[in-house]
């Protein structure tokens, strides 16, 4: 199972989706199978790659087939630009209880997280969707109010509850030439000693994360400022330390304690929403080496 970005190519595959999904789910959507039957492909298309970026839809995949998708729409209005909203979350019955729903959001959050001036997520679910609640609870959003009568449905009208989840900001920090010794995240100034992580005795370990970028920005680098916020929350990290070139090429280096907290960090699902939006938008080519620490030393110039 693997969670990436859809692209227009994928528009079909969505549209068969999300019709089924109408169809079967249909208390959890406040537009019809037959309204969405009706849409010509263009619209589907534009779901996923509308023209102005005003609308994410992030997929999961069995092999080839998709099994789950959600949309992330956004807004232009400077006063609601600061929200994003969560729409059309559905993951095939044979799916269901492999974490692929909770992928799924948590691929949206980072995506938010990731565009520039986005603070909050919103969504609604349908009154006695419990499973659904329980999904978005987990995954951070809190109830804000109820809309009475929000849904005309063949059993009666059904209120909607209103979610949301507020983006954790980042602290200040720096994606290329950063000092995470310990957890300290204080803006790092000119000093050399800034450039480097404040490793312990060896025994150690090192994860190697070799990348060539893609052109553009695409909401790297507030990304990555976010994974090594999140990294620094995690059991065994102890200190990261990265540079990258003009030409787009980069070598990252974190540290961490054990294999074991290595494996928990790559098994972290709001890092493997990361992984997979970088494989889609934000790496030509990578190469990823882990290695043990048996030794280390250096020399520091000592400033008059």
């Amino acid at each position: 199972m693997h969670i990436t970005r859809l692209i227009a190519a994928d528009a079909p595959r969505y549209k068969a989706l999300m019709l089924h999904a109408y169809a079967v789910a249909d208390d959890a959507f406040t537009s019809t199978p037959e309204e969405r039957a009706a849409e010509p492909d263009a619209w589907w298309a534009s779901r996923i790659a509308e023209a102005k970026g005003l609308s994410q839809v992030y997929g999961a995949f069995s092999g080839n087939e998709l099994v789950g998708a959600v949309a992330l729409a956004f807004a232009t209005k400077p006063k609601i630009k600061h929200k994003a909203h969560l729409v059309g979350l559905f993951v095939n019955r044979a799916a269901r209880g492999l974490g692929v729903g909770k992928a799924l959001v948590q691929a949206a959050l980072a995506a938010a997280a990731a565009r520039p001036g986005i603070a909050v997520i919103t969504l609604t679910v349908t009154e006695g969707n419990a499973a659904a609640l329980a999904l978005y609870e987990a995954c951070g959003f809190k109830t804000f109010g109820i809309e009475p009568m929000a849904l005309a449905t063949l059993d009666g009208y059904k209120s909607k509850v209103h979610m949301g989840c507020k983006l954790a900001q980042p602290p200040a920090c720096r994606p290329d030439g950063f000092n995470v010794g310990g957890q300290n995240f204080s803006d790092p100034d000119k000093s050399m000693n800034n450039l480097f992580a404040a490793t312990p005795q060896a025994p150690y370990y090192a994860v190697i994360f070799s990348s060539l970028r893609t052109s553009g920005e695409n909401g790297y680098e507030q990304m990555a400022q976010r994974m090594l916020a999140l990294a620094a929350q995690q059991a065994g990290f102890l200190g990261a330390e990265s540079a990258r070139g003009d030409d787009g090429f980069g070598i990252t280096v974190s540290y961490w304690a054990s294999e074991d907290a290595i494996t928990r960090w790559k098994a972290n699902l709001e890092h493997l929403a990361a992984q997979q939006l970088g494989k889609a938008a934000w790496y030509e080519h990578y190469e990823i080496r882990v290695a043990k620490v048996e030794r280390a030393y250096g020399k520091a110039r000592v400033s008059p």
